[in-house]
């Protein structure tokens, strides 16, 4: 359990600072990493990804509207011709990034998968 928690906050932390300096896409290779590091089986390697990426771009969408004036999950929504509340834009944002992360450590736990 502890393992898991730790590998949640790793995958989080590592993310958030390889964000600063490259693309979007590096969460996956973060996550791809770090669980060729942790060797969790493959349901907690996906799992634990989504969770620590879920919550990571969910979480600065949701911040990154509280520090504007406008509402930019209403704005983004009303872009994709939705009439649903603004939580919807940070959902997708943190499902894209969670599933994005999740095959990414699904990939390097069934690279050292020795069954």
């Amino acid at each position: 359990m502890k393992k898991i928690f730790l590998y949640i906050f790793t995958i989080g932390v590592c993310s958030a600072i390889a964000q600063l300096f490259f693309p979007w896409w590096v969460i996956i290779l973060i996550a791809l990493i770090v669980s060729l590091i942790f060797r969790l089986d493959k349901k907690n390697s996906f799992l634990g990804a989504f969770i620590a990426l879920f919550l990571l771009w969910g979480g600065y969408a949701c911040y990154l509207d509280l520090s504007y004036q406008t509402h930019m999950g209403e704005l983004i929504v009303g872009l994709l011709g939705l009439q649903l509340p603004g939580l919807i834009a940070y959902l997708m944002s943190g499902l894209v990034a969670g599933i994005l992360g999740g095959l990414g450590a699904l990939i390097g736990s069934m690279v050292t998968d020795n069954s």
